[in-house]
């Protein structure tokens, strides 16, 4: 089954130390959201989210990960906070269903930031 990943997840090494059998797929991207540094984590820094914010132009790149399912609740528990949902992801001409983790509400806060180290894992991911 494929996982979307994106935020810090996009860095697969980072993903593997999670769920070992992680194998990424393709680059794809998902419309009607916003990359947001808003869901609070347990060290209380920012850490990302794929905000959904019904615009089409809006959209969030990342990584398609193929994932035995058995290992998705492995991850789960690496991603409190997130509730795991199923959405289209655009690759290339093509659109698939992957599960993807989008922040509750009740750990959203906007004034928070992410740290350098948090960032730094983001941006590695995106190389």
């Amino acid at each position: 089954m494929y996982v979307f990943a994106y935020g810090s997840n996009t860095c697969t090494p980072r993903l593997r130390a999670r769920v070992p059998d992680a194998a990424p797929v393709a680059v794809g991207h998902v419309t009607r959201r916003r990359l947001a540094f808003h869901k609070r984590g347990a060290d209380g820094s920012a850490k990302a989210d794929a905000r959904h914010t019904g615009r089409e132009t809006d959209v969030v790149w990342g990584v398609l990960f193929e994932v035995v399912e058995r290992d998705l609740v492995s991850l789960d528990g690496h991603e409190p906070g997130y509730d795991r949902r199923e959405t289209p992801v655009v690759v290339g001409t093509e659109t698939v269903v992957a599960q993807f983790y989008e922040a509750r509400p009740e750990v959203v806060d906007s004034n928070l930031v992410p740290f350098d180290w948090y960032r730094g894992l983001v941006v590695a991911g995106a190389v």
